[in-house]
Order: C-alpha cells, then structure tokens, then sequence
C-alpha cells in the first residue's frame, strides 16, 4: 500500500456506519429547482423588472385612459341638439350679430335640409341599435322592404343596393 492509501484508510471512520454524501454548494441549489411533495421540480417564476409595470396594470391604465377620455367627449354625457333646439338657434342665435337677412334665412334652409334629416336618420339609428334584438329585427325588416321597394323602376333610384337582399352574397340568386 502506499502512504496515500495508508492516510485513506485512517481517515475513514471503522465503525460500520456508511459515509453521508457531502451537501452541495449553495450555488448548486439554487441553480437547481428544488421537487415539491407531489415528486414534480418547483418552477421558479419570473419577477417583472423594477420599474415596468406589469401586464395587468398597463391593461387597467390604458383602459383608464380610454375612459378618461371618452368621458371628455360633449356627446357622451350630453342630449343632442333636438329640431327645435336647431331652429331656434338658426332663427336667434348668437353665432351672428344681424337679426334677420339672408344670413338667418340660409341658417334656417340648413336646418331643414341638412340637419332635420340627418338627426332623424341618426335617431333612428339609435334607437334602432339600442338592443341587439331590436337592431337584427329592425335590419331584417330593412332589408325586406327595401327588397320589395327595388322592384318599383322610379323608386328604385332611391333605393341604395347594399339595402336589398341580392347584395349580400349568400342571396344573390334571388335576383
């Protein structure tokens, strides 16, 4: 035997008992995932960086800020302007200085031929696209009339093609 061996021998306690294995570093633990009870290793989980919020909360502030600024929006929490709010500011409003002249009486032929329809056709619009039942019943009835209002020759200037069921491609043979 050599003298190493010789200080092997020496060193190894005699007394039956087997040697525990060393621990590892703690580098090694860390670097490993440690098993849970259940057999399966521990996934450690990413930490956001100091500084960048996390995904939850960027979601909540853009959303925040699409609020906030859809309640600065005059029609989101106010009435529209009614017919008669609309001629009466043609008539007397302060938007000009004259009384009367063909200043008012333009104000007045812009009410009647611009604003008037398109507040009804809006109102309409809202009213019909309030529910969703409201609006797909109100849409089917469009579109079965319009139909029916298509096969008049003079009307049918009037009447655009996207209103009539042989637009939409699932029913262009009917026409």
């Amino acid at each position: 035997m050599s003298e190493h061996d010789a200080a092997l021998d020496t060193a190894a306690p005699d007394s039956g008992q087997q040697e525990t294995p060393a621990l590892p570093s703690p580098r090694v633990t860390a670097a490993t995932p440690a098993a849970n009870p259940d057999g399966e290793p521990e996934v450690e989980v990413d930490r956001p960086r100091a500084g960048w919020p996390t995904v939850p909360d960027r979601r909540q502030g853009a959303l925040h800020a699409v609020t906030t600024a859809a309640a600065e929006l005059r029609f989101v929490h106010e009435q529209p302007a009614s017919l008669k709010q609309s001629l009466a500011l043609a008539r007397q409003g302060a938007w000009t200085t004259t009384r009367t002249g063909p200043l008012r009486r333009a104000a007045v032929v812009h009410v009647w031929c611009i604003q008037a329809p398109v507040l009804v056709i809006g109102a309409l619009i809202a009213w019909a696209a309030r529910t969703p039942g409201r609006l797909w019943t109100v849409a089917f009835l469009l579109l079965n009339v319009a139909t029916a209002l298509d096969q008049i020759p003079v009307v049918r200037l009037l009447i655009p093609e996207f209103l009539t069921w042989p637009y939409w491609p699932p029913f262009c043979w009917i026409n």
